[in-house]
Order: structure tokens, then sequence, then C-alpha cells
């Protein structure tokens, strides 16, 4: 079952949790947990498989891993920002075979 919250959107994977974990649970993805300020942004697939997770730093750039899926499950691609900046990505073929890597020199 697909949510949204201000623009955020997620899976509730589990209705069977008790009301205190789910609000818990809720408030972590919404708000961010102390580790994670700013909780990252996931999408998923029709078929429920993850299809992106992008994290922002507070000025709304692009920052550390973001990850993308085919809709099959197998990774697409891992690209790290920093403050906007791409460091590094890889990318997969739909068979899970490696297809290009590149890092970015500070």
């Amino acid at each position: 079952m697909m949510h949204s919250a201000k623009g955020r959107r997620f899976l509730l994977l589990s209705v069977k949790m008790t009301a205190p974990l789910l609000w818990v649970v809720f408030a972590c993805l919404h708000q961010g947990c102390a580790s994670h300020p700013y909780p990252p942004e996931r999408t998923y697939h029709d078929n429920g498989r993850k299809m992106e997770i992008i994290r922002r730093d507070k000025n709304g750039k692009k920052h550390g891993k973001c990850q993308t899926w085919y809709s099959s499950g197998m990774k697409k691609s891992v690209i790290v920002y920093k403050h906007g900046e791409t460091k590094s990505y890889t990318f997969w073929n739909p068979n899970g075979k490696k297809a290009i890597a590149e890092r970015y020199r500070e």
C-alpha cells in the first residue's frame, strides 16, 4: 500500500504492528532519526520493489549514496554525491553484471 507525506512516498509493509511501534516507524520515515536528520526519499515500482532512494542535504542538494533498482529487484545504479557534486558512480546491466564504474578525485 503506497502512502505519501509532504511529497515523500513510502510503502507500509505491515499493519500488524502495535500503534506505538507503528508511530515510531512512521515518525522515523517522515521526520528522520537523530542519526539521519534528513531522511531519504524513497520511490517504489508498481510491483512494490524499490525503485530509488535519494538522499539530500539541508539545502536540498543530493548528498550521500543514491541508489536505483530495476523492477526485477536487481541493482541498477549507485551514485555518491557530496552536496550536489557527483563523487562516484556504478551502473549495472539488468542481468546484474557491472557495466561501468567511475570515481572522481577530490
